[in-house]
């Protein structure tokens, strides 16, 4: 099977007011020839059928935002990005872990239904309530290294003095 590459395009390099010709598109973006020319029989407009073919950079900042937002798939409130699966899917069984990263975010992390595949998702703190509704928590971890009561290190020389 021939895995598929998919890119991104920055359309914000695209002048408006302004014409381009293939090989222009071609070097702008860092694609093949070919690749500009397959765009034309999947609905990039030309100016005219004369040669060499010749683009407004509207139409084709217009053309290149579509086939952008075509490859996003959004991900429902009780779904993850499965990177495997290449689609949004529940975890198994509906549980998760929720991993406290800092004061603003918050780790999600579930396992594919489909693939068994580890799946993330960040979210805010303030919404946990509202996560525990939807999925069945397993478990809250907090990780805080600082205001930790025992670190297992002797900071005064007075006890090392008395312990030995």
């Amino acid at each position: 099977m021939k895995k598929k590459f998919r890119k991104i395009f920055n359309t914000r390099v695209i002048k408006q007011k302004r014409s381009y010709s293939t090989q222009e598109i071609s070097d702008l973006f860092g694609v093949h020839v070919a690749t500009v020319q397959s765009w034309y029989g999947s609905g990039l407009k030309k100016i005219d059928d004369k040669r060499p073919a010749v683009v407004f950079g509207e139409l084709l900042a217009n053309f290149l935002n579509k086939k952008n937002k075509k490859g996003k798939r959004r991900c429902g409130i009780d779904e993850f990005f499965c990177c495997k699966c290449k689609n949004p899917r529940k975890s198994e069984k509906n549980k998760v872990h929720i991993k406290v990263v800092s004061i603003k975010r918050v780790m999600i992390v579930g396992i594919c239904e489909r693939c068994g595949t580890k799946m993330n998702r960040s979210g805010v703190p303030s919404k946990i309530t509202k996560y525990k509704k939807v999925f069945d928590v397993q478990e809250i971890q907090e990780e805080h290294l600082l205001g930790c009561v025992n670190t297992g290190v002797n900071t005064s020389e007075k006890e090392g003095e008395e312990s030995g």
